[in-house]
């Protein structure tokens, strides 16, 4: 090895003979194939997932076209763009940050990830109910009261979600 190196250059620690598993490392951080094929798998169950979702959408869009009348899927379309982006702007990048981290502490990192996503949540509660009755007195659409209301009181539950960034952490798919 150390003949490939330009003349003059300190001499390079030979590698270890063979790599096995730590006894720190966790037998879940160990897992069964190469990192790339995790990695894979989890791109796979992803596009699945989001293709299936995409399909759900496109199909809940056409069932409340035909349900709805004009007048009624315009309440409709103010309310998905009022969740809409606050539900984008709700994906902040908590979920990165946790992914990312390498705490010595995992269980303190998943409670400030919680907490913090959760406090935002609830921020974002707050918005979608002062925002809600602004946009009801903007357009002079009272009809989007009462169902507005009912959906800003859902996103405190999606600080719930905060769990499944565990999974994401570990590659567990």
């Amino acid at each position: 090895m150390s003949q490939d190196l330009p003349p003059g250059s300190p001499p390079q620690p030979e590698a270890p003979l063979a790599e096995g598993p730590s006894p720190g490392r966790r037998r879940d951080e160990i897992g069964s194939g190469s990192l790339r094929r995790r990695a894979a798998r989890g791109t796979v169950v992803n596009s699945v997932w989001l293709v299936a979702l995409s399909s759900l959408s496109v199909l809940k869009g056409v069932i409340a076209a035909a349900l709805l009348g004009a007048s009624d899927y315009g309440v409709y379309g103010l309310l998905t763009i009022v969740f809409g982006t606050l539900g984008a702007l709700g994906a902040v990048g908590f979920d990165d940050k946790y992914i990312n981290q390498d705490h010595p502490d995992q269980e303190a990192a998943f409670e400030i990830a919680f907490t913090l996503q959760t406090m935002l949540c609830a921020l974002f509660g707050v918005i979608s109910l002062i925002a809600i009755p602004l946009f009801a007195m903007l357009y002079d659409e009272p009809r989007i009261l009462v169902p507005g209301i009912v959906l800003s009181l859902t996103f405190p539950l999606l600080a719930l979600h905060t769990p499944i960034w565990v999974f994401y952490r570990r590659m567990d798919f």
